[in-house]
């Protein structure tokens, strides 16, 4: 939001002149003018991901890599602006 704040300050048009996107999908973002694409990460289901390598990583010195599904949620702060 504070990236937001400083382009327009700055004169420079979210969508219009530069695509904006955030990560984590904070609730603030989705209500404003020009709403934040974002990566969504799903927080519930990371911790229970990192419970569950913990617990089987108890006695072998390691935990096994994995990865996080997430999700690109497209807004109005990114792609090519109206028109064109």
């Amino acid at each position: 939001m504070g990236l937001r704040a400083a382009l327009r300050e700055a004169g420079v048009r979210v969508r219009e002149d530069m695509a904006l996107a955030g990560f984590d999908d904070v609730p603030g973002v989705r209500e404003s003018a020009s709403p934040l694409t974002t990566v969504a990460l799903p927080l519930t289901e990371t911790g229970e991901q990192v419970i569950a390598l913990a617990s089987r990583a108890v006695g072998c010195g390691a935990l096994p890599g994995t990865r996080t599904e997430r999700d690109v949620v497209l807004r109005g702060s990114s792609g090519a602006p109206p028109g064109r």
